[in-house]
Formats: structure tokens, sequence, C-alpha cells
């Protein structure tokens, strides 16, 4: 027998994202930036010349950046990046995708060919909801209509929460996640769990 799973109604999800939109107003715009990101610095410290050390001057000193976040290698992120692609297309769908570490910046983002600007970015912002949740970017919705204060303390301005990523879990953890953005919420849904086949068990 045939287990139908419900999907929210639309007053439901317009109550889930009121919910959510309080918890992140008057956010500062930096705040909806994706991880990794940066505003760019005045024009005029872009073009102001920069003044060459002095000869024999001690080079300076830079700190060392902090280790890498768990996540998939370039490599399998590319592989399975492609492979969610193909598996779209197949089924008619143009997509983008996004590959994110633990802390949900990207290693890999594809737009495939002929899908529409902008997918990457989409499916990078659902990301950011599956690795705070743990859980799909859409099953992450329900403890937001269910207006569960711990969820809505986890809500940032740079998360989108519509279907299409899924979190990559690395013994019992989760280590990135693979969004699809192009479709309608079940193919990129569909596509995301081909991405996240595609990674299991690799690094």
């Amino acid at each position: 027998m045939k287990t139908s799973h419900s999907r929210p109604t639309a007053a439901a999800i317009m109550s889930g994202a009121a919910l959510a939109a309080s918890a992140v107003a008057q956010t500062p715009p930096a705040a909806t930036l994706l991880p990794g990101d940066d505003v760019p610095p005045p024009l005029a410290r872009m073009v102001t010349p920069m003044t060459p050390p002095a000869p024999g001057a001690a080079p300076v000193a830079r700190p060392a950046p902090p280790p890498l976040p768990a996540g998939p290698s370039f490599a399998v992120a590319l592989e399975a990046a492609r492979a969610a692609i193909d598996f779209c297309r197949t089924k008619g769908t143009l997509a983008g995708v996004a590959v994110s570490d633990s802390l949900g910046n990207l290693v890999v983002g594809l737009n495939g060919e002929g899908a529409q600007p902008g997918r990457i970015y989409m499916a990078a912002r659902k990301n950011l909801a599956a690795i705070a949740f743990g859980r799909p970017s859409f099953a992450a919705q329900a403890p937001l209509h269910a207006g569960d204060e711990a969820a809505l303390a986890l809500v940032k301005p740079n998360m989108i929460f519509w279907g299409g990523a899924a979190p990559i879990i690395v013994e019992g953890g989760t280590s990135g996640a693979f969004g699809v953005s192009g479709g309608s919420l079940q193919r990129d849904e569909e596509c995301a769990a081909a991405g996240v086949a595609a990674i299991k068990g690799r690094r």
C-alpha cells in the first residue's frame, strides 16, 4: 500500500514564511551574502596605487588561514554535480547545482547548458537551510510552520527553504549539502537525491 505525503497548503507556507521573516527582520545587508563571499571594498581603496615596500624591508607577515571545513573533495563534488545535471536533463529539466561544504561554502557550482542564470546561487542558498537543519531544505519548513523557537533561531536571511537541497551525511554528521534549482519542487528534490547518491561514501 502506497503512502501519500501531503504538502503544506499555500496558507501554511505563507504562515511559515511570515514566521521566518520575523526572525530575520532588521538584519544588516551583509548577512544576506553567501558564506565565503564579501562586499567589494570602496572604489578609492581599489584604485589607490599600492606603495611598494622599501628596499630590504621584511615582508609583511600574513596570518595562517584557518583549516578548511569538512566537505566533499573538488573531484567528487564536480563528478556528482555533472551526474545530477545529466539526470535532470534526462527528466527534461535544465538546472543549476551547488555542492557546499559543512559551513555552506561553495565547493562546486555548475549551471547546466540552457538553464536560467542564477540557478547555482539559488541552489547554494537551499544548501544553507539543509546544513543548518540537518535535513532536506523543504523538510526544514515543518518546524517553522509549527513556530518552533529553536528552529526559528536557525533561520538566516541568506537561506532558501524551497525544495531541492539535501544534506551530505558522513559518519552520522552533516559534512555539506547538495542543492538543485531549475525544476519543480519534486524534480529538484529528485535531482538533489541523485547528486547525494553520487557522493555517498566518497570524499
